[in-house]
């Protein structure tokens, strides 16, 4: 058996000491800003399938309001009684306005919840280091989740439904973490709306039907005012 003097034992001690201020004095610590998490309004036609993204939003306008984000979770629901199922969840968000924020999915699994399903779990931790988080500035926009869902057929034209974010700020729900584990408040939860819509090709049929219907209107009041009386 190896034994370590008591000494060295010391100085392990108090390297590991130095070593967890020095990480404690280079990373960033998080004051939350107007911080916002949001569900994106969302359309699909009867029987269709249909996207939405979850994005996180400062809303802070200096410098200060910077945070700096580790890992994340995400719980949110759509009500049992919709005609909507969830079938797959990613990180492939907007690249253009709302890039997924750790770039790639960092852990092995986004979710254990087995689809297709009406309530889902996500997460995400940023195994990079350093620096070991992202910093979030004043007035950027980052991606979290991109869910894809199924509409049913029987699901009525110009009906909507709210998609939950659920258990705000509260353990195993939808929470932002700093380096420390610490939690990053968030200040608002923004509930989003999936719409059934009436898919393009209907769109596309009735404005034709409409437009023949003005036209043949047209027609038949120049033909009557062409006829004398």
């Amino acid at each position: 058996m190896l034994c370590i003097p008591s000494v060295n034992q010391g100085l392990l001690r108090v390297s590991g000491l130095l070593l967890a201020v020095v990480v404690w004095l280079t990373v960033p610590q998080t004051c939350s800003a107007g911080i916002v998490i949001q569900t994106l309004a969302s359309g699909a036609d009867p029987g269709g399938i249909g996207t939405f993204d979850i994005v996180l939003e400062n809303t802070g306008t200096t410098a200060a309001d910077s945070i700096f984000v580790a890992s994340f979770n995400l719980q949110f629901s759509i009500d049992a009684s919709t005609p909507i199922q969830f079938v797959d969840v990613n990180t492939s968000t907007a690249v253009g306005t709302a890039p997924y924020i750790f770039g790639s999915l960092q852990l092995d699994s986004f979710t254990r919840d087995s689809f297709p399903t009406q309530s889902l779990t996500v997460g995400d931790t940023l195994l990079t280091y350093p620096p070991g988080y992202i910093e979030v500035h004043a007035g950027e926009v980052f991606g979290l989740a991109h869910v894809v869902y199924q509409l049913d057929a029987s699901a009525p034209l110009r009906s909507s439904y709210p998609v939950h974010l659920d258990q705000v700020n509260k353990a195993g729900g939808t929470e932002l973490f700093d380096f420390f584990s610490n939690v990053i408040p968030i200040d608002s939860a923004i509930n989003g709306q999936i719409s059934v819509v009436p898919e393009p090709s209907s769109l596309v049929l009735a404005g034709l039907v409409s437009s023949l219907g003005l036209a043949l209107g047209y027609r038949r009041q120049r033909i009557r005012s062409a006829i004398p009386v």
